[in-house]
């Protein structure tokens, strides 16, 4: 007899696929013995690799799709054809991946119906973003079971597989830096996608600045700055007395190094960016800052979490991957004070 395969089709950003997580848990206890492929971007991929419910990756460039690579799209195109997938998930909200799977052949073809635009779908389930919509971990699982919860309860939350000898290896190294401090992990960047680049979605640089500055002065915790090698810039913008108790990793760590720092941190500070969901799924207390996205549906409820988000008449601006140019100097953003952000932190600190 056959046995049941499945598709996910997930390429990216990194916390879009952090939150799709579940899906593959649902698809698990539904069929346990459906064997799963994850078709994802290779930015992503090495995040979630080795996750139990995920039985193989089928790594591509996510810039195949985004920049609409003919040549490699056909190479694709044959390749899932030849692999007789009896059903596809499709987690991408676009049409060009509703047709691209339809004509691949696959026979069940599960997605999202955003603006009631289902075509080359077999179900669909409808998608929304921002206010009243349900939470985005709740969306991807409704793409398995056909509905979401009323309640919008998480029944399944999304986690990371870390490496026992990974962790071990960071650990000792992080340990050899810092050997009777703890640490509280900061990630000023986001919004730096394949696909797009959002430097709006940011708190500015010299608030974290300032922020990190406040907390090393009155806790006994290490920074450490993750991200990319953009990010790097708030090295800069610190003093020279606070290197002691201060350590620059943006561009220096591998995606799920920068996890196990984050899952062995006190507390995860950062934009609505990847390494937040990171912080969601390794189940590490986190604090926020969402300026042109609304958190409603996207931030980690199932873990001690804080969110700072200055609401203005013109919020939430961002929509679908798309945000307006900003008249008001991104006021729902640089108008969140660095005192507010040290009394939030300062909170979840303490009930840890």
């Amino acid at each position: 007899m056959k046995r049941e395969t499945a598709l996910i089709v997930k390429l990216g950003a990194i916390g879009d696929v952090v939150m799709s997580l579940p899906v593959a848990d649902a698809i698990k206890k539904e069929s346990p013995a459906c064997r799963i492929t994850w078709l994802i971007g290779s930015r992503a991929a090495a995040l979630i690799e080795g996750h139990p419910s995920i039985d193989e990756l089928l790594v591509i460039d996510e810039n195949d799709f985004w920049k609409k690579r003919l040549f490699s799209l056909f190479k694709l195109l044959w390749t899932v054809r030849q692999r007789h997938f009896d059903r596809v998930y499709l987690l991408h909200w676009s049409t060009l991946f509703h047709v691209f799977f339809w004509l691949a052949g696959i026979p069940d073809r599960h997605g999202f119906a955003r603006g009631g635009k289902s075509f080359g779908l077999t179900r669909s389930v409808p998608y929304g973003e921002g206010t009243g919509a349900p939470l985005q971990v709740n969306q991807y699982l409704s793409v398995v079971s056909g509905a979401y919860p009323q309640d919008n309860q998480v029944r399944l939350t999304p986690h990371l597989v870390l490496e026992p000898t990974l962790e071990s290896s960071v650990l000792k190294t992080m340990r050899t830096r810092f050997p009777d401090r703890a640490w509280i992990t900061m990630a000023p960047g986001g919004g730096n996608n394949p696909k797009a680049q959002m430097p709006e979605r940011r708190w500015p640089v010299s608030s974290f600045s300032q922020l990190a500055q406040e907390l090393i002065r009155e806790t006994s915790y290490a920074i450490l700055i993750l991200g990319d090698r953009s990010e790097s810039q708030l090295l800069d913008a610190l003093g020279p007395d606070m290197a002691p108790h201060f350590l620059n990793l943006a561009g220096a760590l591998t995606l799920k190094e920068s996890a196990v720092l984050i899952k062995h941190s006190l507390l995860f500070i950062g934009n609505d960016s990847g390494l937040l969901h990171v912080a969601g799924a390794v189940g590490t207390p986190n604090l926020s800052f969402f300026g042109p996205t609304s958190p409603v549906d996207k931030v980690p409820v199932w873990t001690r979490y804080r969110v700072l988000y200055r609401s203005e008449p013109c919020s939430p601006c961002y929509k679908f991957g798309v945000a307006p140019p900003c008249p008001y100097h991104l006021k729902c953003l640089t108008q969140i004070s660095p005192d507010q952000a040290l009394a939030e932190c300062k909170a979840l600190l303490a009930a840890s």
